[in-house]
């Protein structure tokens, strides 16, 4: 099992997304966080959330104090369109409630950002409610540029050159 371990006063690690043993921890943070996501969408199934944590070039990590699930981010790659480019997006990012405020998110994204990079990926972006100011905040302070808004989806998106 590939694992990253930091050194801190508590055992804070992070590990491969095991479908069956993660996958309800998964869940349960996107129904309370994002429950637009796993639920139908104009009476078809949306499915892609869960199916994103195990497709080929997508990529989901846990979090983990103590041994036990505190967090996750999935993130994917694709090539850039007429280019061998390779861009990433940051497409999901949880941390329970007891955990947040934390800084966990952050170790999260920076874990996320040095995959990226080993994967040769040219740059990342993600998409973030135009509302949440504070993650606004963390994404600009790790050197993500908001370059694009879209007012009728309420959402901004950031892009970071990995480079």
């Amino acid at each position: 099992m590939n694992q990253y371990t930091l050194e801190t006063a508590e055992s804070i690690q992070i590990t491969p997304y095991d479908h069956n043993k993660d996958k309800q921890f998964v869940m349960s943070l996107i129904d309370e966080y994002a429950p637009f996501l796993s639920y139908e969408f104009a009476g078809k199934p949306v499915g892609t959330t869960e199916k994103c944590l195990t497709e080929k070039d997508h990529y989901t990590y846990l979090l983990r104090k103590n041994n036990n699930p505190i967090g996750f981010i999935n993130f994917a790659i694709e090539e850039k369109k007429n280019s061998k480019d390779k861009i990433g997006s940051m497409d999901l990012l949880g941390i329970d409630k007891n955990n947040q405020k934390k800084g966990y998110g952050l170790i999260l994204i920076e874990y996320a950002l040095k995959k990226l990079k080993e994967l040769n990926v040219s740059e990342v972006f993600l998409i973030v409610n135009k509302e949440n100011i504070k993650a606004q905040r963390v994404y600009e302070k790790i050197g993500f540029i908001a370059d694009s808004k879209f007012d009728d989806l309420r959402v901004w998106r950031y892009v970071k050159k990995l480079n």
